[in-house]
This record gives C-alpha cells, sequence and structure tokens, in this order.
C-alpha cells in the first residue's frame, strides 16, 4: 500500500509540474481527491483463479494472491480448470465468472456474496449451483444480485438460491441461459429493487 502511495504521488507530481497549476489550494484538493479515490479502489482486494493445483476453491495455490475471504472482488477466467466449492461456506463480496470460465458449488456447500459495490455475481460463463449460493443476505448489493449475460447458469436439483437486499434488479438475464430445478427465492427478506427478476433476450426454465 506504501509503494502504492508512493508511485501515486510521483504520479501526481509530474502532473502538477506539467501543467503548472497556478494555485496551491488547488493543486492540494485535487491531489487529496484523487489519492482518497485510488485508497478507496485499492481497499477492494481483488483475486484471480489459475487451477494451477487443482479445482478446489480452498487451495492457496489456484489464487494469483491467495483464496478469497470476505472482502475479495473474485475473478474467474477461462482456464483448463474450473473453480469448485466442495464444501463448507465461502464468503466473497463479489464474483466475475469470463466466458469459458466454470463455478460450481456443490452438494452441501455454500457460497455467500455481500456488500459488492456492482453486482453479486456476474456470468458471462457456467455456474453450477448443486448446494447453496445466498446473495445480500447480511450485506446489500449495489446493483444486481446476479447479472447473466451470455453464460448458463443451472440451479439443480436439491439446491437453493437465494437473492436479497438488492438495490436494482435480483437477477438480470441480459443474455444466456438459466435452469431452475429447486428452490430460488429472491426478494423474500429484503429489496431487490424493482423487480425479482428482468429477462432480456435469454432464456428462463423452470423445471
Amino acid at each position: 500500500m506504501r509503494q502504492f502511495i508512493f508511485n501515486l504521488q510521483r504520479i501526481i507530481f509530474f502532473l502538477f509540474k506539467k501543467h503548472e497549476f497556478q494555485s496551491f489550494v488547488k493543486c492540494q484538493t485535487w491531489y487529496l481527491s484523487l489519492l482518497l479515490t485510488f485508497s478507496v479502489i485499492s481497499l477492494y482486494g481483488q483475486t484471480t483463479w489459475t487451477g494451477a493445483a487443482s479445482s478446489d476453491w480452498n487451495t492457496s495455490s489456484n489464487w494469483t494472491d491467495g483464496v478469497p475471504d470476505a472482502s475479495s472482488v473474485v475473478n474467474i477466467p477461462n482456464v483448463s480448470r474450473g473453480a469448485v466449492i466442495n464444501t463448507g461456506t465461502v464468503a466473497v463480496q463479489a464474483i466475475s465468472v469470463a466466458t469459458g470460465g466454470a463455478l460450481t458449488i456443490a452438494a452441501g456447500a455454500t457460497l455467500s456474496v455481500n456488500g459488492s459495490v456492482e453486482d453479486g455475481i456476474s456470468n458471462y460463463g457456467t455456474v453450477h449451483n448443486h448446494g447453496r449460493i445466498a446473495i445480500g443476505s447480511t450485506t446489500s448489493i449495489g446493483r444486481y444480485g446476479i447479472y447473466n449475460n451470455g453464460g448458463t447458469f443451472s440451479n439443480n436439483a436439491g439446491s437453493e438460491l437465494k437473492i436479497d437486499n438488492c438495490a436494482r434488479v435480483g437477477f438480470l438475464i441480459e443474455a444466456g441461459t438459466i435452469t431452475n430445478a429447486s428452490k430460488m427465492e429472491i426478494g423474500k427478506d429484503g429489496s431487490v429493487g424493482g423487480e425479482c427478476i428482468v429477462q432480456g433476450s435469454g432464456t428462463f426454465t423452470n423445471e
């Protein structure tokens, strides 16, 4: 963090010299504003799935910056092995599954997503839920509980999907395929903004 601040200070000093600001007060205000902005952004820890060792979510060597925690913004890209939450409860701030990426919640496991400033889960790839997904159960979500755009999302038999406390929409299906074969509760224990589910060009099948 100190190295980040030092590098930011060097960049801002260069900009001060280049543009020859007239007002010292204005410069200080601009510097403080920019510094605070970058500092807030840096508070959200990001880690990216590699699958280098296995498909196990809880193996540190499968991640660029260690196993995610409740404050983590998680990225799952297109790699040879998808991420699997096998047991227990995993808590994160947000997850983005890229095109070609894959996330599986096994039977008996729980994925808890809280506090995202944008979407709880952004899915462009594949998400298979055989366990439990709880979004917005303790801290609200800034935009959509789940944003599905071209991805495949399946809530399989015996599983549970619960979405609460979202600012705009519980489940936005921009595009892609959604299959529900089990329990899905949206907005039961907390407002999800305007709509529980909004369907664009994607398909939703309730089995």
